[in-house]
């Protein structure tokens, strides 16, 4: 007896909605670039998230609480996100939380971004539920008060899910 595959999503539908989630990626680091200015990077108090709506569920603001080795405190977890991982991890440390194996991904991009002073991308593939695997794309952006050091991070990370009506409950 052969199994159907768990999913079946065109590849024209899978094309069609990485390219709308890199628009939204893109939009995201547009914002970050008009408030940044002629600085190095914006402060938190340059973002306001009145001016992004659509983009907010897919936000994520970081604190960068300690430079040796740098510790990660999550200020804010849009909902798209909370949904994903099915718990709010606001107020947590990134070594507290269970990111499904992401953890070295996500703490190397943070560091990148810190350490460098500039913006990291990162885009790839993640297990949902052990079920099936979803597409990612991640934007992290530095804050800061001055030119020299990142104080907090602006995340946007955008899903390209698959058609979720054709998965079987297991």
């Amino acid at each position: 007896m052969t199994r159907e595959p768990l999913l079946q999503v065109s590849q024209r539908d899978k094309v069609a909605t990485r390219h709308w989630e890199r628009e939204r990626r893109d939009a995201l680091y547009s914002y970050w670039k008009r408030k940044r200015g002629a600085r190095a990077f914006p402060s938190r108090a340059d973002i306001d998230p009145t001016e992004m709506p659509t983009l907010l569920p897919n936000i994520i603001l970081v604190d960068v609480t300690s430079r040796t080795p740098p510790q990660f405190r999550f200020r804010l977890v849009g909902t798209a996100i909370v949904q994903l991982y099915g718990v709010d991890f606001t107020g947590r440390y990134l070594d507290e939380i269970e990111t499904g194996g992401m953890q070295a991904i996500i703490r190397r991009g943070y560091e990148q971004t810190v350490s460098r002073a500039e913006p990291c991308f990162q885009e790839g593939e993640v297990r949902y539920q052990n079920r099936f695997q979803i597409h990612y794309l991640r934007a992290i952006l530095p804050l800061g008060q001055n030119d020299r050091r990142v104080d907090m991070l602006l995340a946007g990370v955008f899903f390209c899910w698959p058609d979720v009506r054709h998965v079987p409950d297991l």
